[in-house]
């Protein structure tokens, strides 16, 4: 889709004869493209956002979607959906053990440590309430899931769930992107949050924000730092 610059930017060429390069720095028709080009910026920063909020959810939908899969897309009992949560929470722990075993001794845990650390607790913190995954226990929720192409609008067609820790599985709603918290909306941006994070900004991202601020003096020179 041309972007408001380039739509502009044509106009402006067709009433001057394709001169849009020779404008006055004040001319309106200077002022139309900055215009322009302002509301383009603000619309890749909006759609960066969104999609920063959207993944956690996509990727939480896409380990179930291919898990389906792989089971000739059936539809589970609660104690394979279990099994399955508990691989998608543990598929951390590999790349965790990895960065704490290549930290020398002395050294404090590095940023991607501790988020990778925390990032696990608050999965298992989620599961021991109910973690929240697309319904696969019937013939046609398993079905709505076979049929998702990746798309975000889709998932509000798909039935939710939260299956906790001891079994008991209830509705639920597909995972807002947005958190409240005292009736203020704050979203975390860490990337590592589950979609059932519940942590307002949660503690991962803290732990981010205080590394890039080097609020803790350990030296940490950006967010992801190792």
């Amino acid at each position: 889709m041309p972007s408001s610059l380039q739509k502009t930017r044509k106009q402006i060429a067709k009433k001057r004869n394709g001169e849009v390069n020779a404008l006055h720095a004040k001319s309106r028709d200077s002022f139309r493209l900055h215009k322009a080009a302002i509301r383009d910026q603000r619309l890749e920063k909006l759609a960066a956002a969104r999609g920063k909020k959207e993944q956690p959810i996509l990727d939480r939908v896409a380990f179930f979607h291919e898990e389906l899969a792989k089971k000739d897309n059936q539809p589970l009992d609660v104690e394979a959906v279990q099994s399955l949560i508990q691989k998608f929470i543990h598929q951390y722990d590999e790349e965790y053990d990895s960065v704490k075993k290549a930290r020398r001794s002395g050294r404090p845990p590095s940023t991607k440590e501790d988020m990778l650390k925390l990032k696990i607790k608050a999965l298992e913190a989620e599961y021991e309430k109910g973690f929240v995954l697309p319904d696969v226990t019937s013939a046609e929720s398993a079905k709505l899931l076979e049929n998702w192409k990746g798309e975000w609008a889709y998932l509000s067609t798909l039935s939710w769930v939260k299956v906790s820790s001891t079994g008991q599985m209830r509705a639920a709603e597909l995972p807002s992107k947005d958190a409240e918290v005292g009736g203020k909306m704050t979203q975390c941006g860490c990337g590592y949050c589950g979609a059932g994070c519940e942590a307002y900004i949660c503690d991962v991202e803290r732990i981010a924000r205080y590394a890039v601020e080097d609020k803790w003096g350990l030296g940490f020179e950006k967010f992801g730092s190792s």
